[in-house]
């Protein structure tokens, strides 16, 4: 038998101002039935407002429980007093945490994009990297190998965004080109064609910088 959700209460204008008023006052009851009521606006509105490649790392929910926290601590602060004012309050504390989130995430991404994009990689045209033994390099391969890697990042940076992206998708996190299909509103095929074209790309912006692969 399946189990039923709890039913929320259902408060009017009236008796969310008065508990506006009570909460301001300390009353830790009136804080969490307001809690409570707001509770299923936000997360409808998290999972509007979290890009899919960022949901993955940050759950809705964990941003609704967040904006609660600060709320809480910034309700002294609060000068609305009707319904409208705090709920338009919340969303924005909610608003603030997923651009945090989003600039956090995709930094991180980025920054692994820049480590892990290679000529190695680019050369097998798989997404894979081949690898030269570590018993094998020398100070000078070594170097060879750090210029290459700036030179490349460097290329990366100037791709417009979806090729960015796709290349992101499947050399740093390794994913399939159905899973990029799915996450960029395309096809396999049609992932896999731009993952070509961003590849191709990506490898005569660096023909330009060194005259060769």
């Amino acid at each position: 038998m399946a189990t039923q959700k709890p039913e929320r209460e259902t408060l009017d204008k009236d008796q969310i101002e008065s508990l506006i008023v009570a909460s301001r006052c300390g009353c830790a009851e009136s804080l969490g039935r307001l809690t409570e009521h707001y509770r299923w606006y936000l997360l409808k509105s998290a999972a509007m407002e979290v890009p899919d490649d960022v949901r993955v790392k940050v759950a809705p929910s964990d941003l609704v429980q967040e904006t609660f926290l600060l709320a809480q601590r910034g309700l002294p602060e609060f000068r609305g007093v009707t319904e409208e004012e705090l709920r338009a309050w919340l969303r924005q504390i909610l608003l603030n945490l997923v651009s945090k989130s989003v600039r956090t995430y995709r930094g991180t991404q980025m920054r692994d994009v820049r480590r892990e994009i290679s000529l190695e990689a680019i050369e097998t045209n798989n997404g894979g990297a081949k690898r030269i033994p570590s018993g094998e390099e020398t100070p000078s391969t070594e170097a060879a190998r750090a210029e290459r890697a700036r030179l490349a990042a460097e290329a990366f940076e100037q791709l417009p965004p979806q090729y960015r992206e796709v290349i992101r998708l499947r050399n740093v996190e390794r994913l399939k080109f159905g899973e990029i299909g799915k996450l960029t509103g395309r096809t396999e095929d049609a992932a896999r064609q731009l993952w070509l074209r961003a590849i191709d790309q990506l490898r005569e912006r660096l023909t330009n910088q060194d005259g060769s692969l």
